[in-house]
Order: C-alpha cells, then sequence, then structure tokens
C-alpha cells in the first residue's frame, strides 16, 4: 500500500519476523515452533530457540529481535526479569509469556506483554495469540517516505522517538539520535501518525507515546532522555490520550 500526499508517503514493508522461544524445555521450544509454523507456514519468519537466558540476552544485546516467547520459571532467573533486561534495550519487542504459573500474571504486567498464556496451551488461545503478535507486527513497521527535493528516505513507524516542526522544516527523531528533516507542515505529518499512538502535545511537538518515560509538570520525558515540552492548551488532551493508550495495551 502506498499513500502519496505532497512530501508525505505511507508506505507498507514487508520485512522477516524474528522470534525468539526461550524455555528450559527444549520439546516446549519445538512445540512452540511447530505451532507458528503450521499456522504461517515455514517461511513466514525466522524462529531461534534457547534453552537458557543467557544465551538469549547474549543473542538479543547483539541482535535486532520482534518477537519473544519467554517461559516465565527459567534456570538461572525469573523469566519477566529476563524480558525486562531485553526491553531495557529494544523496548518494541513484543513479549508473550508461556508459563504453568498463574501467579506471576500480575508481575509480567510490568513489562507490557502482549499475552500471558498458561501451559498446557490450547490450540485456538495459541493461535489468537500469534494473530496478535502478527497485527501488532505489521502495525510496527510500516513506515513513513519523506521526499527532500531530490531524494526520499523510509523511516519505520517504530523508529520514530518524536518530530519536530519549525518554519515549514519537519525533523524526525529517531530512537538511534539520526535525525531526519524535510520540508513540510506538522499538522500534515501528524496526519500520517496520529493512528500509531502519537500525540501532538506541542504546536511544534508530536511524540511516539511508546517511548514516554514519564511526565514533569510542563514537559514529556522520554526514554533516552529527551524532555519535550507540553503546552498550556494541550496538558489535558495529552494526558488523556496516553491513560488511554497505557489502558488500551
Amino acid at each position: 500500500m502506498i499513500f502519496c500526499r505532497n512530501m508525505l508517503l505511507l508506505i507498507w514493508v514487508i520485512s522477516r519476523m524474528i522470534i525468539c522461544i526461550i524455555d528450559d524445555d527444549n520439546l516446549v521450544c519445538q512445540d512452540i515452533e511447530k505451532r507458528i509454523c503450521r499456522r504461517y507456514g515455514n517461511n513466514f519468519c525466522e524462529i531461534i530457540l534457547f534453552n537458557d537466558e543467557n544465551s538469549f540476552l547474549s543473542f538479543a544485546e547483539n541482535n535486532s529481535i520482534d518477537v519473544m516467547f519467554v517461559d516465565v520459571k527459567l534456570k538461572e532467573q525469573n523469566g519477566i526479569e529476563t524480558a525486562k533486561k531485553v526491553k531495557s534495550f529494544s523496548p518494541q519487542v513484543i513479549t508473550v509469556y508461556v508459563s504453568a504459573f498463574p501467579q506471576y500474571v500480575f508481575k509480567s504486567f510490568e513489562t507490557e506483554p502482549l499475552n500471558y498464556l498458561l501451559k498446557p496451551i490450547g490450540n485456538g488461545e495459541f493461535n489468537a495469540t500469534l494473530d496478535r503478535v502478527v497485527e501488532k507486527y505489521n502495525s510496527y513497521h510500516q513506515a513513513i517516505a519523506v521526499k527532500n527535493r531530490y531524494d526520499i528516505t523510509n523511516i519505520e513507524i517504530i523508529d520514530i522517538c518524536y518530530i519536530e516542526g519549525y518554519n515549514r522544516k519537519i525533523t524526525y527523531h529517531l530512537i538511534d539520535g539520526e535525525k531526519v528533516s524535510v520540508r513540510g507542515k506538522l499538522n500534515r505529518a501528524f496526519s500520517q501518525v496520529e493512528k500509531f499512538d502519537f500525540v501532538r502535545c506541542h504546536q511544534g511537538f508530536i511524540v511516539n507515546m511508546k517511548y514516554i518515560k514519564s511526565f514533569d509538570e510542563d514537559e514529556i520525558i522520554l526514554m533516552n532522555g529527551d524532555r519535550i515540552p507540553i503546552s498550556v492548551r494541550k496538558k489535558l488532551d495529552t494526558k488523556q490520550a496516553y491513560y488511554t493508550y497505557v489502558n488500551r495495551r
């Protein structure tokens, strides 16, 4: 799908999902792998199995991953703590817990999981969860194509931390610190990203709510430490939008 309007285009980015399965029981890992392949086929994604958290953490620190199915009870530490470590440097990773212990479900909320599956896992529940994983992954991997006079730069939605507009210049601040600037109007930029959980907190700023860490009196504090002003006029709407976003996840 391609949507073009002056300097901004909304495009669909097709990329191969990387799924990690972490369980100290290799039979469980293999079972989850088979269910994924049975549902979506062998070429749908790359699946990597881990039987201990240390090898998984080492891999996650040095490679990009999209989804992790994590057993809550691992050999050396709670799987929730393992997921926390991954989310600290890759907050976009989609997390699904697999466990025989229902008492940890509320603790798992600290890492914003997509679901908490109890063993033994029914096929219907697993397939419904996997479909939600795919839907969320696809929403992350749409992109904005920003056009300058001579070239076009594709920016994935998930990589945009916030957008700044001043004097008909739009600057996309990315989560890795890179900046991409083009000519255009902030109103038009907002119309392209609003449905992906962005909020316009100020006349000159649009923020990806996924990367909000906290609120100060008149500022949003982002996970990367940047501080974004909130205008008096937009303060109530901004906080309400974030409240709705948090409760919808």
